[in-house]
């Protein structure tokens, strides 16, 4: 599930001062948006690089890229690989479940990292999107953990 900036959030970017964008908590959480949506278009759109582009991100803007997000991603990127193999005309579905299958015990390690945010609702969203990949996937053992 890709995420995008909606037309709120790019109203709100294009009129958002500097100054917000570095000093408020608007602008933090406009910045942790466009980190999440620059991850999830890499690995929606190539799967190569993340890892590179997940360690300038934590060296570069470690506030809103640290460890739990880069766990996210990279078991985000498995679930991405899964569903490409349950596409029409490729339908592999032994090789979709061990890709979900390896995504589930880094989903459970970003479970239990702390929270940065302030709000749960983010992470809440993050955790429903992963439920509903898993039941595409059919890995059941995964919606229930």
């Amino acid at each position: 599930s890709t995420l995008k900036l909606d037309a709120g959030q790019r109203s709100r970017l294009c009129a958002m001062p500097f100054r917000d964008l570095v000093a408020s908590a608007q602008g933090h959480q406009m910045a942790r948006d466009l980190v999440d949506c620059l991850m999830s278009c890499c690995n929606e759109d190539q799967l190569t690089g993340t890892e590179e582009l997940s360690a300038l991100l934590r060296a570069g803007c470690a506030a809103f890229f640290g460890e739990d997000k880069r766990t996210f991603y990279e078991a985000s990127k498995f679930l991405v690989l899964g569903k490409r193999e349950m596409a029409p005309g490729r339908a592999n579905e032994s090789l979709a479940l061990a890709n979900a299958k390896q995504a589930l015990p880094l989903f459970l390690q970003w479970a239990g990292y702390p929270r940065r945010t302030t709000s749960l609702t983010s992470d809440l969203d993050d955790l429903a999107n992963v439920v509903k990949d898993m039941a595409e996937l059919r890995f059941y053992e995964g919606v229930v953990e």
